[in-house]
């Protein structure tokens, strides 16, 4: 996990790379079922 982070921190890869799906928090659930499914690599939470 360490070298996924520094190539983050690097900008050798971007997070847009991995995420799929953005959603707000009351739509968590679904995010995490989702993500449970093995239907995306990850999901985002977006908060305000």
């Amino acid at each position: 996990m360490a070298a996924a982070l520094e190539l983050l921190k690097l900008g050798v890869i971007s997070a847009e790379d991995f995420i799929q799906n953005e959603y707000p928090m009351d739509q968590l659930e679904a995010a995490i079922r989702e993500h449970a499914s093995g239907a995306v690599i990850k999901n985002c939470i977006v908060y305000d």
